[in-house]
């Protein structure tokens, strides 16, 4: 069975994590209503699960969990299909000061495999930040559980690419619409555009 899981900020909806004041005034004065999607994830989403029943699909943010009521109605509102969105904490931890969002990510990616074993994920985040990084490594230590990876590439003019980590493989460009046109091919029926 496919599911997938996707990263929130910048890959849901534009934040611009790798400018931290843009992204930083965009979280607290823009409400959810006020955000703007990145066009065509909502309809590479859609296009994933459309004929798998009861595909699991799992949001997965490094936000803090009190803005996780203004990213179910944004994704709602934007069309995308429904599914938990796992957030985390911002605050002091026994072990340090701040959260870490990569092993927030990773521990709940290893999660997700493991209770869900039958599952074949695939990763939709974006090269803002760390998801390259994090779903290449979890499709090296888990290629069995990993159908494909999808980046969206943030920076712009960034022409899209098909590469592979093992058997796995990994598209990158700069919108859904364009990773979805990558991951057709290689996911076959199901992810190509219906016209």
């Amino acid at each position: 069975m496919r599911g997938v899981v996707c990263d929130v900020d910048d890959t849901v909806w534009i934040t611009g994590l790798s400018t931290p004041l843009l992204a930083a005034w965009r979280t607290v004065a823009r409400t959810a209503a006020e955000r703007h999607p990145v066009p065509g994830v909502a309809e590479l989403l859609r296009a994933l699960v459309r004929d798998v029943r009861h595909a699991p699909v799992v949001y997965l943010s490094n936000g803090a969990w009190n803005l996780n009521g203004p990213v179910v109605r944004f994704l709602r509102r934007q069309g995308f299909p429904a599914g938990p969105v796992l957030m985390t904490d911002w605050g002091v931890t026994q072990e340090r000061w701040f959260r870490d969002g990569r092993a927030h990510k990773q521990e709940t990616l290893e999660r997700l495999v493991r209770e869900l074993p039958d599952v074949r994920w695939v990763l939709v985040g974006d090269d803002g930040e760390q998801d390259p990084e994090i779903y290449r490594d979890l499709a090296r230590r888990h290629p069995s559980s990993v159908e494909a990876v999808a980046i969206r590439q943030v920076a712009r003019g960034s022409s899209p690419s098909v590469d592979a980590e093992g058997e796995v493989p990994v598209v990158s460009a700069p919108d859904g619409r364009a990773l979805l046109e990558a991951l057709g091919p290689l996911l076959g029926r199901g992810t190509a555009r219906r016209g």
